[in-house]
């Protein structure tokens, strides 16, 4: 094989590749209704905070540049955790809540590539909850994985461990308001 084609077998392997790796366009962010808790605790919501949590502010990730959106968005994740809370017995419907509840995404952490292995992304959420005699946070660390099997697609793969990583979040933050 004269140079050249070696040259050009060398390009079409790396596109192949780069097709592997990451999609043609940005992933999509993640969504509500793929981030809301799954699994809210099955007992009986807490007393303590039952139809009293009114959702405060809400940060959610940066975008990586002015023209990406963000992995995780303020408004979707203000959605999930309004879905979850409510699937849980916490949301306040109503009247003046009891309860505040702020979150901020502080981290989240994601590799930048993957060729076939699972992608594994990592949530650190701070979440505070004011009220009456309370001022409470709470860090909670979660993860999330997407296997090669769900998608070929690093990008989809990404979406998909950061929507369950802040899934998980969520459903760790239901079993502390569980607890309080």
């Amino acid at each position: 094989m004269r140079h050249g084609g070696w040259i050009s077998m060398a390009a079409a392997l790396a596109c192949l590749l780069a097709a592997c790796t990451s999609p043609l366009t940005t992933p999509p962010p993640a969504t509500p209704q793929a981030m809301a808790a799954a699994d809210p605790p099955a007992a009986k919501p807490n007393w303590v905070v039952k139809h009293a949590v009114a959702i405060g502010d809400v940060v959610g990730s940066l975008a990586p540049d002015a023209s990406s959106p963000s992995a995780v968005g303020a408004d979707a994740f203000r959605q999930a955790l309004e879905q979850s809370l409510q699937s849980a017995g916490y949301l306040a419907s109503g009247g003046k809540p009891h309860y505040h509840l702020d979150a901020t995404l502080q981290e989240l952490d994601q590799p930048k590539f993957s060729l076939t292995d699972d992608t594994a992304v990592s949530a650190r959420v701070q979440y505070r909850l004011i009220g009456p005699g309370t001022d409470a946070q709470y860090t909670v660390i979660s993860n999330g994985t997407a296997t090669f099997d769900e998608s070929s697609l690093f990008g989809k793969r990404l979406q998909l461990a950061d929507e369950r990583a802040i899934q998980a979040n969520i459903e760790q933050l239901l079993a502390k308001l569980q607890k309080f």
